[in-house]
């Protein structure tokens, strides 16, 4: 894809690998960014940089379980004419309790937003180019979805819903001249990343995984997953018997800290049980 003048629609902005995305659009000297996130004030730094860059930049603030306001939002951008490509990086990591299970509240939240969410937004970015005829579009999945991680079963199990959707639709948009891109990565530097507490193995910085998303849009590859090193260990992972792969997965075990949403819910939890 030509990305000098292209109209990129940018979902999950205002997270690490969000703002890092961003500014390499911008260096490649796209025509228009539309950016979406929960962190208002990151947005509007992002939209700041892209039209010191002399880019056409628009966003919105809302959290996309929001049905109504994600389809407000994918009507504007309606209005706004066709879009050449959509990036789709929203996600979130989920916390255990004690006993070694994510609770009703994780549950739902982690497939709300790593797989429903996601899959909401292909579907309404591909009613968009359907109409142009053309488009691309990238899903942020995770090499997690590759294993079934001890650590964290809900994550693994939500992204591991995504990577299927993908590769079901795929064929179809494809029919469409839509291409559907796939990327993998395993742990980079972003302020979700600071919240693992374990072995990080092969982390890489949040520019290098920005850069690679590009490179995936530059040349509309359908696969991409990285540190590939990594990538093929878990693969050839996959193909052990499960009682070698237990001790195997053990060594990437983590434990993960709760976010802003998580501590709140807690908060509220405590206090309604002391009324």
């Amino acid at each position: 894809m030509i990305l000098k003048g292209a109209k990129v629609l940018v979902i999950g902005a205002s997270g690490g690998l969000g703002k890092a995305v961003v500014l390499e659009l911008c260096k490649q000297h796209v025509g228009s960014l539309f950016l979406c996130g929960r962190n208002e004030k990151e947005l509007l730094s992002l939209q700041e940089q892209g039209q010191k860059c002399g880019i056409s930049t628009a966003k919105a603030a809302f959290d996309l379980r929001d049905e109504s306001l994600l389809t407000a939002f994918f009507a504007d951008l309606e209005n706004n004419g066709e879009i050449d490509a959509a990036l789709i990086l929203s996600g979130i990591s989920l916390t255990k309790d004690a006993n070694g299970f994510e609770d009703l509240y994780e549950i739902n939240r982690g497939f709300d937003v790593n797989a429903k969410a996601c899959i909401k937004c292909i579907y309404l970015a591909a009613n968009l180019m359907q109409k142009a005829q053309h488009g691309q579009i990238v899903v942020i999945s995770s090499l997690a979805s590759l294993l079934a991680l001890p650590s964290s079963p809900v994550y693994s199990a939500s992204k591991a819903a995504l990577n299927v959707y993908v590769k079901a639709i795929r064929p179809y948009l494809q029919s469409l001249n839509i291409t559907l891109s796939l990327v993998l990565p395993g742990f980079f530097k972003s302020p979700m990343e600071k919240r693992f507490i374990g072995r990080k193995l092969f982390c890489v910085s949040t520019q290098k995984a920005a850069k690679k998303v590009i490179n995936v849009l530059r040349k509309q590859k359908a696969f991409c997953a990285f540190p590939w090193y990594f990538y093929c260990v878990i693969v050839l992972l996959s193909f052990l018997p499960n009682v070698l792969q237990r001790p195997l997965t053990g060594i990437c075990a983590f434990s993960v800290e709760p976010d802003n949403e998580r501590r709140s819910y807690l908060e509220k939890k405590v206090r309604s049980s002391h009324v």
